[in-house]
């Protein structure tokens, strides 16, 4: 027996020291306290001699609640007391026991255990005496006894390697006559005992996440970091940022925005983005500014055209005050008034459709002055029955040449007139020729045909009477019409 025992003690010995937790699932100690006799020379335990003892433990982790534990011992046991029979003997005892924690080893450092098990205990060296100390021969007094261990304790972690434990061993043996006596009480004892122990062996788990390293997806995560079963922190939304480092973690975000969703994919979290639904800059705070002027689209007028922030977007190259898409005349500088166009002759009508833009003018006539009839230049007068043109006459028809030609768009209305004298037929023929005449002459001096009209009235409208002399001389005429 004593040489099994010695071997148990060498083979715990061996064991290399690690700390103790459900990834290192071993632990071996040091133990020592007092034993108590408990049997026919005295009842109760607590009452009797108590002799001291010293010697090794291990234990296996099973779960958080659940522990194997084998201990070997070696001292003295016994029992004195005035006026009784007194033994004494070296007791070798090793046991092996289940511990139940009742509370989880691995969420407390405090933990209050129960046990239960089976043991052998190995009796030498006794001796037995009276009260007069005359010395007894009980041949039962060495040998080996089977015994039932049970009790309670409390194990403290003090350290991740050191456990400091406190426990009361109750043994029960199967013999009667160790005591000298034989009354039908089985010897039993009772171990105070005082242990502490190292831990060591199972895997690692280097963050300390309660999951082992061949197990751990995750194997750095940080100390005090809920993690999964797989070792991983937790990831509520699933977006691959982990809760402790995700700033939204109720939405499904992006790795760089630190889980935080984008919804229009411009780089900036929705949180902070003015506009979520349209991918803008990180200068215009998430609104988009397709033309780039600063001014983001939803408060540009003209979001497509680079603008001033005074024109709310909007360019205005002549700078003059209107806009380039209200000014119809963008590169001259012009009046708002005259939407953006300038009014040179100050008649109220722009430069870019008065067709006099340095004459003041009717908008009636397009900007340039109203054309009466002979109001620049006379009637051409002729002589009775003729209609050649005279040279005195070239003034008047050279003001119409430069009319015309300043005026690409003007055109020309020539009546011939005459007086009463002479038939209607024959007046008509002389007054469609003198129309003619004056046309001839300024196409001669390059006024296109199609601009031209030539028609006779015969004495059909007369400016005078023809009952003088005078007023028949007025009569014979040739009247230029400006048309525009």
């Amino acid at each position: 027996m004593k040489k099994i025992l010695l071997l148990l003690a060498i083979l715990i010995s061996n064991y290399h020291l690690y700390a103790q937790n459900k990834n290192a699932v071993n632990s071996i100690g040091i133990i020592g306290g007092l034993a108590q006799y408990n049997g026919d020379l005295g009842q109760g335990f607590y009452n009797g001699t108590t002799k001291g003892f010293g010697g090794l433990g291990y234990s296996r982790y099973i779960n958080g609640h659940f522990d194997f534990v084998f201990n070997a011992t070696i001292g003295r046991w016994g029992y004195e007391e005035e006026k009784k029979t007194k033994f004494d003997t070296r007791m070798m005892q090793a046991n092996i026991h289940f511990r139940v924690k009742l509370i989880n080893s691995d969420e407390h450092k405090l933990v209050p255990y129960i046990f239960a098990g089976a043991g052998i205990a190995d009796y030498s060296d006794y001796t037995l005496k009276t009260v007069s100390d005359i010395k007894i021969d009980n041949p039962y007094g060495n040998g080996t006894d089977v015994f039932i261990p049970y009790g309670l304790g409390l194990q403290l972690q003090l350290t991740e390697k050191f456990n400091l434990s406190f426990q009361e061993t109750f043994g029960y043996t199967d013999h009667d006559r160790r005591d000298g006596e034989e009354r039908q009480n089985n010897e039993s004892f009772l171990l105070h005992t005082i242990g502490l122990s190292f831990n060591f062996g199972g895997e690692k788990d280097a963050d300390k996440d309660g999951v082992k390293d061949s197990k751990d997806n995750c194997p750095n995560t940080p100390v005090g970091i809920k993690v999964d079963e797989k070792g991983c922190p937790l990831d509520k939304d699933g977006d691959l940022v982990y809760d402790y480092q995700d700033s939204c973690k109720e939405v499904k975000g992006t790795i760089a925005l630190l889980g935080c969703p984008d919804k229009d994919g411009d780089g900036i979290g929705d949180k902070e983005d003015k506009c979520p639904d349209e991918a803008g800059t990180v200068a215009t705070n998430g609104c988009p500014d397709k033309d780039g002027d600063g001014i983001v689209d939803n408060q540009d007028h003209c979001p497509d055209v680079i603008g001033s922030r005074a024109n709310n977007g909007c360019p205005d190259r002549d700078e003059d005050g209107v806009v380039d898409v209200d000014d119809s005349c963008p590169d001259q500088k012009g009046t708002e008034l005259m939407h953006g166009c300038a009014d040179t002759d100050g008649d109220g009508i722009a430069d870019n459709t008065d067709k006099c833009p340095d004459e003041k003018g009717l908008a009636s006539n397009n900007g340039c002055p109203e054309m009466k009839a002979n109001t620049q230049f006379g009637n051409l007068l002729f002589e009775t029955a003729k209609f050649n043109i005279k040279p005195s006459h070239y003034s008047s028809l050279n003001k119409v040449v430069k009319i015309l030609k300043e005026n690409p768009s003007y055109r020309l209305k020539i009546e011939g007139h005459t007086d009463n004298a002479g038939k209607d037929d024959l007046n008509i023929t002389i007054s469609q020729k003198r129309a003619e005449a004056a046309m001839n002459y300024l196409s001669k001096k390059g006024i296109d045909l199609t601009r031209m009209e030539a028609k006779g009235f015969g004495n059909t409208q007369p400016v005078e009477s023809n009952d003088t002399e005078t007023g028949k001389a007025k009569n014979r005429r040739v009247e230029l019409k400006i048309i525009q």
